[in-house]
């Protein structure tokens, strides 16, 4: 089972270590940035202790943004690598899951400029794998794969 989680308002300019920060910091394995104005990302968690902390954020605010915290799939974070250009490599194929056992957590309302690190380092910094932006335009949104 793929533990993943989209977060969605937070601010443009968040990074990878401040979306790792706000879902606690620990049990991420990747968060995907989509630099969106929707500020959205897709974490994968390592585990489901870490996945219901990061849902428990739901509603809670970073910087002047609210963040809606749900469950996402597979296909969420496939269709963010594949907007970045590139290949997906977290375990799917066109949106398929070929590799149960991955944690995803997906975050969105992240700043349009969020870097990687700030994205970590937000969500604690422990336990995340990787992190990926969908789509290539920023959104805010990122998907995090979070480690086993």
């Amino acid at each position: 089972r793929r533990f993943l989680v989209r977060c969605r308002g937070f601010p443009f300019s968040v990074t990878e270590n401040e979306v790792s920060e706000f879902l606690g910091g620990k049990g991420i394995k990747s968060i995907e940035l989509t630099h969106r104005p929707s500020g959205q990302a897709i974490i994968e968690c390592e585990d489901e202790e870490s996945f219901n902390a990061a849902l428990s954020k739901n509603r809670q605010h970073i910087r002047d943004r609210c963040v809606a915290v749900s469950q996402s799939s597979a296909s969420d974070m496939a269709e963010a690598e594949k907007a970045k250009g590139g290949e997906p490599s977290l375990g799917t194929n066109e949106g398929v899951v070929a590799d149960a056992g991955k944690f995803f957590v997906q975050c969105s309302g992240l700043p349009f400029n969020a870097k990687e690190n700030e994205i970590s380092e937000f969500l604690g910094g422990k336990g995340v794998k990787r992190i990926k932006f969908m789509p290539i335009l920023p959104t805010g949104n990122a998907i995090v794969e979070c480690e086993d």
